[in-house]
């Protein structure tokens, strides 16, 4: 292992290097997603976690479970010294509850928004 050193610059915005060095750092956060078994069963399958470039979408069928993977993206990002943009971050419920009112969901100390459409993945 090397000494410590301090890192002065970033990899530039649009860099070849960028999707490469984000996989391998998002995947500290999706190992620990996929751990602690919360998500939304599929068949024989569970799916909690979908990832496309630096968005990341989590799935699961309850607020407790969804509460839950919060939690583990708030400590995994604190511990790796990044931030979510909360501002940016909503809450989509589907199904037949889908209107009734329910505990807010909390991401690093922000309350999401619950919102009943979202774009995601949208095509130009």
């Amino acid at each position: 292992m090397s000494r410590q050193f301090q890192i002065l610059a970033g990899v530039r915005h649009g860099s070849v290097l960028s999707p490469c060095l984000f996989s391998v750092f998002v995947d500290f956060i999706v190992c620990k997603l996929r751990l602690a078994g919360d998500g939304a069963p599929i068949g024989t399958h569970c799916l909690g976690c979908m990832l496309y470039a630096d968005d990341i979408m989590l799935v699961c069928s309850s607020i407790t479970a969804m509460q839950r993977m919060l939690d583990i993206c708030s400590r995994e990002a604190e511990m790796l010294d990044f931030s979510f943009n909360t501002a940016k971050s909503v809450a989509l419920r589907i199904g037949p509850r889908f209107k009734h009112v329910c505990a807010p969901l909390v991401l690093a100390c922000a309350d999401l928004e619950y919102v009943h459409q979202t774009k995601y993945l949208v095509s130009c």
